[in-house]
């Protein structure tokens, strides 16, 4: 199964590693660049117990570290949304998952595949 994943944090990265461990592809997605370097130099950017050794098994099945929701939508053909929901000022924590389901939604509007499955794991408040 080639499947995405969308925030890199401490629920998106450790997830991530266990799909690529149980032998699925995996493209992982996050719009920090600071990230996104360390990941590529296959060095863990936070700690998580256990999560170095989970994601040391699981490198030969990450097939890569993005930015771009076009290789989201053409590479994989299912996306897991785990951004960071955290309350801000505006007590509005949906902004960043409405900019990835639009992301994903703009690139399958250029896309000819017939299905794309999208997976909201990110919490977000009841009527946003």
């Amino acid at each position: 199964m080639n499947i995405s994943f969308i925030g890199l944090g401490k629920l998106g990265l450790p997830l991530a590693s266990l799909f690529a461990n149980a032998g699925n592809s995996v493209l992982c997605l996050d719009k920090n660049k600071k990230i996104l370097k360390t990941l590529s130099r296959k060095e863990i950017p936070f700690f998580e117990p256990n999560l170095e050794e989970v994601f040391g098994c699981a490198k030969e099945n990450i097939v890569g570290f993005t930015d771009s929701y076009y290789r989201v939508v053409q590479d994989t053909s299912c996306a897991v949304i785990l951004v960071n929901t955290q309350l801000g000022e505006s007590g509005d924590s949906s902004d960043l998952v409405e900019s990835a389901v639009g992301d994903i939604a703009v690139n399958l509007r250029d896309s000819d595949k017939p299905y794309f499955t999208i997976i909201l794991s990110s919490t977000v408040l009841p009527g946003t």
